[in-house]
């Protein structure tokens, strides 16, 4: 009979060289596998992969209840594929330039204003009340006198934007 000979032994025999890894790994070697990887590293990436799943599914879920709750909102329901379609507040204010010259403006404002200058416009304002209050359409229709210095107003700004 032929002496015993253990796979590590074997396999040493045939290749002539000893790599010190275990049976499997040195026999994945041998079979067109390129990537040499441990039983830990496997173990490792096969329960990263198994946690991912589980992460995935996690945000599924908590989606879906989220989904759930938006729908049983009274009156509006689900509203985000609504949200989702409608275009950005920058797309629309890219598209009018009159929108960003108005908030250009608004936004060179900045600080508080000195007292005096808040006192002056307290009392442009009260010179105001008193004059509409002593005009003479205002008291017999305040309604209509209203409209039309709205009316006026709103014509004044389009010719200042022409």
């Amino acid at each position: 009979m032929g002496k015993i000979v253990r796979p590590k032994q074997k396999l040493r025999a045939k290749t002539g060289k000893t790599t010190g890894l275990d049976i499997k790994t040195e026999t994945k070697l041998n079979a067109k596998s390129s990537v040499i990887m441990a039983k830990k590293e496997k173990i490792k990436m096969r329960r990263q992969k198994l946690l991912n799943k589980i992460d995935k599914v996690q945000q599924m879920k908590k989606a879906l209840k989220l989904k759930e709750k938006r729908k049983s909102t009274a009156i509006m329901g689900d509203t985000n594929p609504l949200h989702d379609a409608l275009p950005s507040l920058e797309a629309l204010l890219k598209t009018r330039p009159s929108a960003n010259k108005r908030s250009a403006d608004i936004a060179k404002k900045k600080g508080i204003e000195k007292q005096r200058k808040r006192k002056r416009e307290i009392i442009q304002g009260i010179q105001i009340y008193k004059l509409v209050l002593g005009n003479k359409k205002f008291l017999q229709d305040p309604w209509e006198a209203i409209t039309h210095h709205v009316q006026a107003m709103v014509d004044h700004e389009r010719q200042n934007i022409k």
